[in-house]
């Protein structure tokens, strides 16, 4: 047998317990030297963290990947650790990353540990949804202390955890009182007012990139005494606040990307670490969408799709438009776009236009219909020159669209201005391109912006545009996707996008009649053109064809 000769080795900063290796000629592999010396440091720190109280926690206040490993019992990589590190060496860290790379998880880790060290922490954090906030990011934190509670069963007794993330966790030690609490970032108003201690706060925004600027602003202002914040998402949209601490705010935040290419479970094409996304998967939607495609580089890869494929406004033709404005020409006669909203959550929007640059762009909120024509009579007069009347285009859908329509008609016979009413719901002019008026004026809105226009750089009014896409009907035509679709994604109505399509619109295209006509004409010149066959003999086949079928059918 042969001689056996014991070692004491250091590993990460801990004195390795001796351990028996064979001598130079029978000695193991390194993997399982590797494995051994795990084995006894992973024993080693459970020894050294028996007995621990709540209280002492306070020493992980700097090592919240040794709070992961130790308390936690959680297997992190190396992303991960730069996520937790991150947060503890600065104040805002921004993450955009790939499906399935510890997005949560790490949120989690992040909010339990924030807790876990700090006299008097306070967490608060937040999601577009219920499901995000209360089955996903509560959840998991609640499965951390599970773990805690499992492996040192005492140490979190201190804690009530509540079932619902509203209610959230709380220390029953009110001399020391530290909490977790989850909302739904639906309404700003309760997200304000939300304080802690100097530097106690820690805000966590998970799925950011679905999250309102306004909700954003309101957590924001909670961290004006200091504290840090935490945001994480899939990039899945290329403008808004979240993509903006990519780019142009970029100087304020810490920021961290992730690629599934960049995870243990791809590079070694097999089951590292559970939960990660695997090589099969990621190769599967490499053939499924194209590399290339906005899928898989904003949910594969973490990255903004800039490009946009099949958006109306892409992201690059809405920065040169803003870029533009100073510069775009202010020729031609001063027109103004405005969509009513009554006293409820929707904001009434005003936009004024003359020439290729936008004027003027403000909202409203609450406001009566006798208000809203008090507001936009003062305006067009402000900017009006002498002896000119503008154009006041109103969307006179609804009751309220209506009262106002007929309210600035009353102010119309003054002869400060011309209305003009438009129903964006009603049949499109040119019938066999677009479905109904709204689609029309966003198309001339696309015309007017490709061909030079600027508008004022509004936040909200960049989110809108960005969104805006086309669909095709059963007949063919252009349709924009619908105001209940856009509402899931940003959680409002398009209001300054409605106003500004509204003010761009050209409302002297020509007798519709006339339009159709000409549009029919076209299509059988074309259709002839394909087939050879001349517009009339074409026409009269079909006819030919019509009537054999009214006379088998019936009709």
């Amino acid at each position: 047998m042969p001689e056996l000769r014991a070692e004491t080795r250091e590993q990460d900063g801990w004195l390795m317990p001796p351990f028996a290796v064979r001598a130079p000629e029978g000695r193991p592999t390194r993997r399982r030297l590797q494995s051994l010396r795990e084995v006894f440091a992973a024993k080693l720190r459970i020894e050294t963290t028996k007995g621990l109280q709540f209280s002492d926690l306070v020493k992980y206040a700097d090592d919240p990947v040794g709070f992961a490993h130790d308390l936690i019992g959680c297997e992190t990589w190396d992303k991960q650790d730069l996520m937790l590190e991150a947060i503890r060496d600065h104040d805002r860290v921004s993450v955009r990353a790939s499906q399935k790379a510890s997005k949560d998880h790490s949120a989690a880790i992040i909010a339990l540990w924030w807790l876990c060290t700090r006299t008097g922490a306070r967490v608060i954090f937040t999601a577009p949804s219920w499901k995000q906030t209360q089955q996903v990011l509560y959840r998991q934190i609640k499965q951390h202390i599970g773990a805690i509670r499992k492996r040192f069963p005492g140490l979190l007794d201190g804690l009530r955890v509540a079932e619902l993330c509203d209610t959230g966790i709380q220390t029953q030690d009110y001399t020391d009182l530290r909490s977790i609490n989850g909302f739904v970032s639906q309404d700003d108003g309760n997200l304000q007012g939300i304080s802690a201690g100097t530097g106690k706060l820690l805000v966590i925004i998970d799925e950011a990139s679905h999250v309102r600027s306004d909700v954003y602003l309101a957590l924001d202002s909670n961290l004006a005494a200091g504290g840090k914040m935490f945001v994480i998402s899939n990039p899945l949209r290329s403008s808004g606040w979240f993509a903006d601490t990519h780019h142009k705010n970029r100087e304020f935040w810490h920021c961290i990307h992730i690629s599934a290419l960049m995870n243990p479970n791809y590079i070694q094409r097999r089951t590292v670490i559970s939960g990660l996304a695997s090589y099969d998967y990621v190769e599967r939607k490499r053939k499924e969408w194209g590399e290339n495609s906005a899928q898989f580089q904003t949910r594969i890869l973490g990255e903004f799709n800039i490009k946009e494929e099949g958006r109306i406004f892409p992201h690059e033709r809405v920065t040169r438009s803003i870029e533009l404005r100073e510069h775009a020409s202010t020729e031609g006669k001063l027109q103004f776009g405005l969509d009513p909203a009554g006293p409820g959550r929707d904001e009434t929007a005003l936009c004024g236009v003359r020439g290729k640059r936008m004027l003027y762009l403000e909202v409203e909120r609450h406001l009566e219909p006798e208000q809203i024509v008090q507001w936009v009579a003062r305006v067009v007069n402000e900017m009006s020159e002498p002896d000119e009347k503008p154009e006041v285009r109103v969307d006179s859908e609804g009751q309220i669209g209506a009262r106002v329509l007929g309210m600035l008609l009353n102010e119309q016979k003054a002869g400060r201005f011309i209305v003009v009413n438009i129903r964006s719901n009603e049949a499109a002019q040119d019938k066999l391109t677009y479905g109904s008026i709204r689609d029309e004026i966003a198309a001339h809105a696309e015309k007017w912006l490709k061909d030079g226009g600027g508008i004022i750089d509004d936040q909200k009014l960049t989110e809108e545009l960005a969104i805006m896409e086309w669909f095709t009907d059963i007949k063919g035509r252009n349709r924009l996707i619908s105001k209940k679709e856009i509402a899931k994604i940003i959680y409002r109505s398009p209001d300054r996008f409605d106003a500004l399509c509204l003010a761009v619109y050209s409302t002297t295209v020509g007798n519709s009649r006339e339009m159709l006509q000409r549009q029919l004409e076209q299509r059988a010149a074309e259709q002839s053109q394909r087939t050879g066959r001349s517009p009339d003999r074409a026409w009269r086949e079909k006819e030919k064809s019509q009537g054999s079928r009214r006379a088998l059918y019936g009709r």
